[in-house]
């Protein structure tokens, strides 16, 4: 398949460049005490501000054993829950190796009778306000979550939007990658390696192949390009500008691509893929975003 991107417009960065594909399993990404299952109270108990979960709690945040005066409903794994009362909140740090798209899951409950509603964020960032249906534990799936390579801070913060004592209970909660990420070489546009603050047009060593106002440029170049996302160079394509590069796909099946892009100041356009997919209105900032992925089937050959 030939991959391509090119620009009818005016001026765009591009950066980390995916192609994900649908029918691969989902890797667990590994996530300290996703249970709540440390420390391990007596039975019956529930504990305020613990030490020894991996997790800060803060204010009335506390952690419960099945059978606890918060009545809390059994835990669906294991026999303790995180309880969030009130404005309570419950943090810890998540180092993921790999930027891309991620999975969120997690059971969730009401204490009986409250109306409670938690969000979730990622280093301060809302991901998801969510409000648990009932008194009995449902499941969540926050999908299509991108997240940048390193150590994030995950954090769970009751907003107790109606005042009062409410409470809720979250129990097994998981990440996953989302999917199994395609390998594009020098898909963050690194190579070659630009001096410091410079940009270059249609430069050789990148695997990819330029045409007219494509090119790469390194954060503080004469672009004034945003901050690179991942690593320190972008793509640039400017008016006519395209790249395009051969990409193998080893198998047939739904893919999807996704890449991160911001504009240049004031300027606005379109990028397109192999002629046939063309993603419209998710870059229109001087910041990074991450573009609605484009889906396309893709059968038992390969175009080069």
């Amino acid at each position: 398949m030939i991959t391509k991107l090119s620009n009818g417009s005016r001026g765009i960065c591009l950066s980390i460049l995916y192609v994900l594909v649908n029918a691969m399993p989902l890797a667990g990404q590994t996530l300290a005490s996703p249970g709540f299952e440390e420390p391990s109270l007596a039975a019956n108990a529930f504990q305020y501000r613990p030490t020894g979960s991996g997790w800060s709690l803060l204010g009335s945040a506390a952690i419960a054993r099945n059978g606890s005066a918060f009545g809390n409903p059994t835990a669906p794994e294991g026999s303790q829950v995180l309880v969030l009362q009130g404005s309570s909140s419950a943090e810890r740090p998540v180092c993921f190796p790999w930027p891309g798209l991620y999975q969120l899951k997690l059971k969730s409950a009401q204490r009986n009778g409250n109306r409670q509603t938690f969000k979730i964020t990622l280093d301060g960032t809302p991901v998801s306000y969510i409000t648990p249906a009932g008194s009995s534990f449902t499941e969540t799936t926050l999908t299509d979550i991108y997240i940048p390579s390193g150590t994030h801070i995950l954090k769970l913060q009751g907003t107790n939007p109606f005042g009062g004592d409410n409470s809720a209970f979250v129990d097994n909660l998981m990440i996953c990658k989302n999917p199994t990420v395609q390998q594009i070489a020098n898909s963050g546009f690194e190579a070659p390696s630009l001096t410091a603050d410079t940009f270059a047009y249609r430069p050789e060593g990148a695997g990819w192949t330029f045409a007219s106002g494509g090119g790469i440029a390194r954060n503080c170049s004469a672009f004034d390009n945003a901050t690179a996302p991942e690593g320190s160079q972008v793509l640039i394509l400017q008016n006519g500008g395209s790249a395009q590069r051969s990409v193998r796909f080893s198998s047939p099946g739904t893919y999807r691509i996704g890449l991160k892009a911001a504009q240049r100041l004031t300027q606005s356009s379109e990028c397109e893929g192999d002629g046939e997919w063309r993603g419209g209105g998710c870059h229109h900032s001087v910041q990074w975003e991450f573009c609605g992925l484009y889906h396309r089937r893709l059968y038992g050959y390969c175009r080069r």
